[in-house]
């Protein structure tokens, strides 16, 4: 933690399962937001003075400070959970119900740029294994609904037709309560995104790193 006065660096680092991403400010009239649009929002610098103004430990006081977020690892698994769930004066409690863009494909490397252990760049490369949806106008009621992106038939055996082959790349299935039905591609990216899940496209045997993700915070004076 670097605080203005003293310039002292403090580094957290806390174990994440995911992160909780909050969606950007709208622009103008557009409807829709974007992952990476959602990703620089979270992880970019924020100032620390007022009511959030940050207690320096070699001061022994509050002093401003601007704090930034960054990964440390780079886990087997990417689980990001939309927060949609707004409240102001005007309509209470309320849904942001703005649609995320999101890839099938997604290349980590700037979100991972803390990482320090040598890999090389495309081990930052992650798929699309599953996404949640909700419907509904208030996060207080609605309907969840689940696409995976099934790889083998034994996670499915149980509910699912099993006459149909799966593609190298494993095909997208709708679980939708106890039904469960075959989806295309573009059903999954035009579904309104309450939880994305990726999973690594390399992972290393020797990386021992089987899921999670370390956060670290720094605050930086300025």
């Amino acid at each position: 933690v670097t605080c203005d006065d003293c310039g002292t660096l403090t580094v957290r680092t806390e174990p994440l399962l995911g992160l909780y991403v909050s969606l950007p400010p709208s622009v103008g009239r557009r409807r829709y937001v974007t992952l990476q649009e959602c990703l620089e929002h979270n992880t970019a610098t924020e100032r620390l003075t007022g009511e959030n103004i940050f207690e320096c430990d070699k001061c022994r006081g509050k002093r401003n400070a601007t704090k930034t977020i960054q990964l440390g690892r780079r886990p087997q698994t990417l689980l990001f959970s939309f927060r949609r769930t707004l409240w102001n004066k005007s309509k209470g409690l309320h849904k942001d119900g703005r649609r995320v863009e999101f890839p099938l494909d997604f290349d980590a490397t700037t979100l991972l740029s803390g990482h320090d252990g040598g890999e090389k760049d495309e081990h930052c490369h992650y798929r699309l294994a599953a996404i949640v949806s909700h419907s509904g106008s208030s996060p207080l009621c609605g309907h969840y609904i689940a696409w995976c992106r099934v790889t083998s038939w034994s996670n499915v055996a149980s509910v699912a037709d099993l006459s149909q082959s799966i593609s190298d790349g494993g095909n997208w299935y709708l679980f939708n309560d106890s039904i469960v039905t075959p989806a295309q591609e573009r059903d999954v990216l035009n579904a309104e995104a309450f939880i994305l899940l990726y999973e690594r496209m390399h992972n290393p045997t020797s990386d021992g790193d089987l899921g999670g993700m370390d956060v670290e915070e720094r605050e930086l004076g300025g």
